[in-house]
């Protein structure tokens, strides 16, 4: 071989040889640490609750979207909920190692859920008692990242329900009475009332403001304002002691509500203060009406006018009636008890003048006139003479 072709072999095998290692080279770059595959487990439910409630102890959570990794669960997901019910050691600070017994084992879908446990008849006597529930998600293959944190209930008696629910109109509100419990009950009762709000009413405001046809109402198309912003459902706790009603000023007029009471006991159990509901009393709707007049006016005066054209002058206190419409102003001669109307709507000045005296004795009286039509009864009468 000549020179010239050894000197092109050993160029070309130089070339090989670079790429050769270049692409090694590549190859063998590191990757980092390589990463354990995804065992799908099921995020741990953060936020269990319970509430002890008649004979049943009721759970809420919200089940996880994700696993523990941050990937989206895929496939079925059940939950366990389990019991534990610590030994009176507990309460001294020793924690020992209580079991968890299963309770339930059911389906359980994201997003919000609940549960409701039964309990016999050793857990609805007294002495209260601590009881501890836990939740564990398992994803298809039954493998879980453990237990939720406990959420405490009471074991023991709930107090008595609340029997003879009822309700009466009163001018500051509305009066909420139930029959009180016999004997000595460590318990105070709660209210429970729900605003019932009426479907929305369509309203055509053209149409409404048209003559309407006789025997017909106007197409209904448009959405009527919004209601006032009153919360839909508040709760209200009487006093410790079972006075047997109390008085609910929080309602307003034209409005409907729905009410329940239950009687509460709280208990101290462990450090964990913790709540025993009676079963709710059956509901009671009232539908709140104005069917109380106003006050009557106060300070009423007469001053007599002088002149060609003599007149009274009337003025009084004003109304202090949060639903005011007017007043209304009446008249009568000195030798009649009946009284004449002098204004025929309500007017909203505490001042009126009567100019059609025709120069004898009279004797005035004001009435207080509320929005609802409610009448007052009339004020003290005064004598003016132009």
């Amino acid at each position: 071989m000549k020179r010239s072709q050894i000197r092109s072999v050993r160029r070309w095998s130089a070339r090989c040889l670079g790429a050769s290692l270049a692409i090694f080279t590549v190859g063998c770059a590191s990757p980092g640490p390589p990463k354990p595959p995804s065992l799908r487990l099921p995020e741990i439910v953060t936020n269990l609750t319970a509430d002890r409630i008649g004979e049943k102890v009721i759970f809420h959570w919200t089940n996880p979207t994700n696993t523990t990794d941050g990937l989206a669960i895929k496939g079925p997901t059940s939950a366990v909920l389990c019991r534990m019910e610590p030994p009176a050691l507990m309460a001294k600070g020793v924690t020992p190692q209580t079991p968890c017994t299963p309770l339930q084992h059911f389906a359980a879908k994201p997003g919000a859920a609940e549960t409701v446990d039964v309990l016999d008849a050793s857990h609805q006597a007294d002495p209260p008692r601590l009881l501890a529930y836990r939740l564990e998600l398992l994803n298809a293959k039954n493998r879980s990242a453990g237990l939720s944190a406990p959420a405490y209930a009471a074991a023991g008696a709930v107090p008595p329900a609340v029997a003879g629910l009822r309700i009466r109109g009163r001018r500051q509100g509305l009066q909420v009475e139930w029959n009180p419990a016999e004997g000595a009950v460590p318990a105070q009762v709660r209210l429970h009332r729900t605003l019932v709000v009426a479907k929305p009413v369509l309203v055509n405001r053209e149409a409404a403001a048209a003559p309407a046809t006789e025997g017909k109402q106007p197409p209904k198309t448009g959405i009527a304002p919004g209601r006032r912003d009153e919360p839909a459902e508040v709760d209200l706790s009487t006093g410790a002691t079972d006075s047997g009603g109390t008085l609910d000023t929080g309602v307003k007029r034209l409005e409907t509500y729905r009410y329940t009471a239950e009687r509460v006991q709280t208990v101290t159990l462990s450090g964990h203060k913790l709540e025993l509901h009676s079963l709710p009393s059956p509901m009671v709707e009232y539908a709140v009406r104005d069917v109380f007049p106003p006050r009557p006016p106060t300070g009423l005066v007469a001053i007599p006018g002088f002149g060609d054209s003599p007149a009274v002058a009337l003025s009084w206190a004003p109304s202090l009636e949060d639903d005011l419409a007017g007043y209304v102003v009446y008249r009568r001669a000195d030798n009649s008890q009946a009284w004449t109307r002098l204004t025929p709507e309500p007017i909203e000045p505490t001042s009126f003048e009567d100019k059609t005296t025709p120069g004898a004795s009279f004797h005035y009286r004001v009435t207080a006139v509320d929005q609802t039509g409610n009448e007052s009864k009339p004020s003290g009468e005064v004598r003016a003479t132009p």
